[in-house]
């Protein structure tokens, strides 16, 4: 079985803000994100462009937990 060269799992939804647990306020995270809530799309761009350009093909598998 051969599989996709490229899998990902991101919820957009989760990726415009954060939030304090418990009703907290919601601030924007930035452009790379806030240590509380998932990687925005642009940095998992940025760090796959970034893998290509040191690794090339030779890359197995990337495990990137939040």
């Amino acid at each position: 079985m051969r599989l996709p060269k490229l899998q990902l799992c991101w919820r957009q939804e989760l990726g415009l803000g954060v939030g304090g647990g418990g009703g907290g306020s919601r601030r924007p995270a930035g452009r790379f994100g806030d240590h509380s809530c998932d990687s925005p799309w642009g940095l998992v761009e940025s760090a796959a462009r970034a893998m290509k350009s040191k690794h090339g093909d030779n890359i197995e598998f990337v495990l990137w937990t939040g």
